[in-house]
């Protein structure tokens, strides 16, 4: 299940000087500066209640900020369906993905590759926004909330039409972290560069077939990658999490789930330290977790 599951299976700022606030039609981005960057501003706003979110956007690169009042909903993400299918092929497909028994996972994973690409998204809490930079194409694309993918039948959604002549660029992040199979290894996070507090990152995704995500949980110098690895191979046959884990399940932030070949720069309100890179997705061709496999890593924020 991934981190979208965790949260329900326990229960459980960014930097201002850079940043201009936008209205849901979107707008042009300031710096610190005082320098124009081209790419559009698109906000998402999530409550208890409601979702409001832009229903057009022109192609080229495209802002969109995040926030949520409630901390039961609000982790909103970006699709693109493809041509025919439907709002609800493409909920069933991906509820599959996130699901604890290995056979849904794999049918699931087959169908979404079939059905849509995952675009990434932003992991935040109430209170702090988080943005996500995605090079949009003409075509239609869904928002929706993954809190609600395995809670509810109608999980919230919106459409995004996305039309006109494509323009902007984007700007370069502190870091890039891709998540790769490694001949004879399996699958790993690698970063080039260093990640910096309030500063966007790379996220890419260049795994055959396999959607993923990337949520930063801080962790002390008692955390290594050995006792990660207990952690993913203790989990329960249907599910069930390890007592005592040893990152607080609650304080992560990250990027959403991403298909093969994809790529999102994300920005979220990560402060100084030492984090865990974590995915909770499971293996497209088994059902087991990546985690289990070795995919996390240690790393520190400047």
């Amino acid at each position: 299940m991934a981190v979208v599951g965790l949260l329900l299976g326990t229960g459980s700022g960014v930097s201002s000087a850079a940043e201009v606030s936008a209205d849901l039609g979107g707008e042009r981005q300031v710096s610190s500066s005082g320098a124009v960057r081209d790419e559009r501003m698109l906000r998402i706003t999530s409550t208890a209640d409601s979702l409001r979110a832009p229903d057009t956007a022109k192609p080229g690169p495209a802002t969109f900020r995040a926030e949520t009042t409630a901390g039961d909903s609000g982790w909103v993400g970006l699709a693109r369906l493809h041509d025919g299918v439907s709002w609800e092929q493409f909920r069933v497909a991906l509820k599959g993905t996130l699901s604890s028994d290995p056979t849904d996972i794999v049918e699931g994973s087959a169908e979404l590759n079939r059905s849509a690409d995952l675009l990434g998204g932003v992991v935040i809490h109430p209170g702090d926004p988080g943005f996500f930079t995605q090079r949009l194409r003409p075509g239609e694309y869904v928002l929706f909330d993954y809190k609600d993918i395995v809670r509810t039948a109608q999980p919230r959604h919106t459409e995004l039409t996305v039309r006109g002549q494509a323009r902007g660029s984007v700007a370069k992040p502190s870091a890039t972290l891709v998540s790769r199979t490694v001949p004879g290894v399996g699958p790993r996070f690698e970063v080039d560069g260093t990640v910096r507090g309030g500063k966007p990152v790379r996220f890419v995704n260049t795994m055959d077939r396999q959607i993923n995500e990337a949520v930063f949980f801080p962790v002390g110098d008692e955390v290594t990658r050995e006792r990660l690895q207990r952690f993913f191979e203790s989990f329960g046959d249907n599910g069930e999490f390890p007592p005592n884990p040893p990152v607080d399940l609650a304080s992560g932030l990250g990027t959403l789930p991403l298909s093969a070949d994809e790529s999102v720069d994300f920005r979220v309100p990560l402060e100084p330290g030492r984090y865990a890179v974590l995915t909770f997705i499971k293996d497209a061709d088994d059902g087991v977790r990546l985690g289990a496999k070795g995919q996390y890593e240690i790393i520190r924020v400047e």
